[in-house]
């Protein structure tokens, strides 16, 4: 068998089985195992296709640093090593974007925590009502776009309230308990 067809076999199962460890929780896609297909990007060896996967991760993580891909690159002239360290610098540059983005989304919680609580001291009366006051200010219908706009993380609205819903189901539970027993 082929040096490079036994590779991708080897990372194909190495992928299967980690996705059988949790299958349903994980899911992941094969690589391609057809020499052909390699080929035709030039990739004929195992070397070759450790940098062929290598150039088109770091093309991936460089948008999801920059916003952009790097097409201005000519990876041609950049060694092994000198990929390795720009993609090793990314990799901090996404953690540290990561680290804004959480403390952007903290303050946006903040803020528009700050305001339901506002606006339901001003005369809305509770947060549903409040939240539809600030969806109407914003023209916004729509969860995701609510949410976007305000800069809250996604799934904020529908998480926040399954905590508020479990915290009264619980006090309610809490209650009817306590006054079953004291009934007993």
């Amino acid at each position: 068998m082929n040096a490079l067809l036994a590779h991708i076999k080897a990372e194909n199962e190495k992928t299967a089985a980690w996705v059988a460890e949790d299958s349903a929780n994980r899911w992941a896609g094969m690589i391609v195992e057809d020499l052909d297909h390699w080929a035709g990007y030039g990739v004929t060896t195992v070397a070759e296709y450790e940098r062929y996967m290598m150039e088109a991760s770091y093309v991936d993580l460089y948008k999801s640093v920059h916003g952009i891909k790097p097409r201005w690159v000519e990876f041609d002239n950049i060694s092994d090593e000198e990929l390795s360290a720009d993609y090793d610098s990314l990799l901090v540059a996404l953690e540290e974007n990561n680290k804004l983005d959480a403390a952007r989304e903290e303050a946006a919680v903040a803020a528009f925590e700050s305001k339901v609580e506002e606006l339901i001291g001003c005369g809305a009366g509770d947060r549903d009502t409040a939240i539809r006051w600030l969806r109407d200010a914003e023209d916004a219908h729509d969860d995701e776009y609510f949410e976007y706009g305000l800069g809250l993380p996604n799934g904020y609205l529908k998480a926040k309230a399954d905590e508020l819903t479990a915290a009264l189901v619980t006090k309610i539970n809490t209650s009817a308990t306590t006054a079953l027993a004291d009934l007993l």
